[in-house]
């Protein structure tokens, strides 16, 4: 029988997953720009023999962030950062977001290449497409780009990039594609690993295809057991008419632990970290509910949250009526409440 390892990473945000993360008494308000505590942070991981720390980015600020998660508004570069975690560790993985949407993958493949060769053979990237539409106003776009035209243009990005770390300081690319025309070499010493490890994330159809061709690590976030066993079943799939075996992609799920003592002290933890999300009562005489119904013990939800998600407006609704709102049972038309819904199935609640 072959001998099987868990694997663990870290994702890095300053105040935490929970969106009052930043609010607990305990946190760091500066974290996002403290260095030392980032270097600090890694270093505990390493010492407890996680196998890497992840960088996330985005590459526009959006104001709506500032009440709920500020440190995925403002944060520092991540190759900067990533450079820095590097010269403070020595066996961690340092893992770096990066968005081929708005890069070259020139600029890219020799940024990746100096950050494997200063962390020692450590560097991985994080490939993803870009869910942030507002960043295209940050890179002279009049639009952010569809699915389709995003995942066509990585693609041919991460041959591209890997092309360049093959050249190897002498031998010439000459890629010429849909997207790019790039002649090479790259002008640094092929990276100790060859090719940094590549981590994707994703539940689309060209998602999963992409990290079924190229990705080493994959992180997914099912949140049922059935569910995660049937999109591992898929990747792994998929990746045998690209010639891999299961072996060759790690698909990791993401956890937000809580961590105590005691269950009951680790749930008094996140009800306290619920209570400082303001919410809308649901009926009870007023008051704010909790956010919870996560494993916590506060009962309540979030109305005005859920009806953001499913594009129905269900905070003033009867909880104990019907669960399809009134506006299924006529033809929809411009001007009602019903006019914004477009795919949403009858019966969310």
């Amino acid at each position: 029988m072959s001998k099987r390892e868990l694997h663990f990473g870290l994702m890095f945000w300053a105040g935490g997953t929970h969106p009052s993360g930043w609010r607990y008494p305990s946190s760091h308000a500066g974290a996002a720009f403290d260095i030392e505590f980032l270097q600090h942070v890694t270093q505990l991981a390493e010492a407890a023999k996680f196998d890497f720390l992840f960088l996330g980015d985005r590459l526009a600020s959006d104001p709506a962030l500032q009440t709920t998660n500020p440190s995925q508004m403002s944060r520092l570069e991540p190759f900067v950062s990533g450079a820095s975690l590097a010269a403070a560790t020595s066996h961690i993985g340092i893992v770096v977001t990066a968005n081929p949407t708005y890069y070259d993958p020139y600029n890219l493949a020799r940024m990746f290449a100096s950050l494997d060769h200063l962390s020692e053979g450590r560097a991985s990237w994080n490939l993803v497409t870009g869910a942030d539409a507002i960043a295209a106003g940050n890179f002279s776009r009049d639009a952010h780009w569809d699915t389709e035209r995003r995942y066509d243009w990585a693609d041919e990005f991460v041959a591209v990039v890997r092309g360049l770390w093959d050249s190897d300081a002498v031998t010439p690319l000459r890629h010429k594609g849909r997207y790019f025309d790039v002649a090479g070499p790259l002008n640094i010493r092929r990276p100790p690993q060859g090719h940094p490890v590549i981590l994707h994330a994703g539940t689309s159809d060209r998602s999963r295809e992409l990290g079924a061709r190229d990705a080493d690590v994959i992180f997914a976030g099912q949140a049922t057991i059935e569910s995660a066993k049937a999109y591992y079943a898929d990747v792994k799939s998929r990746a045998s008419k690209y010639g891999r075996t299961d072996s060759d992609i790690a698909i990791l799920p993401g956890l937000t632990p809580v961590v105590a003592e005691t269950t009951a002290k680790a749930v008094e933890i996140y009800d306290h970290l619920n209570s400082f999300v303001a919410l809308d009562p649901e009926g009870d005489g007023g008051g704010a509910g909790r956010y919870g119904s996560m494993g916590g013990m506060g009962k309540r939800r979030n109305l005005t949250a859920v009806s953001a998600v499913i594009g129905v407006d269900i905070a003033g609704q009867d909880r104990d009526g019907p669960s399809i709102p009134s506006c299924w049972q006529r033809p929809m038309r411009r001007g009602n409440d019903c006019s914004r819904i477009s795919r949403v199935s009858p019966g969310v609640t």
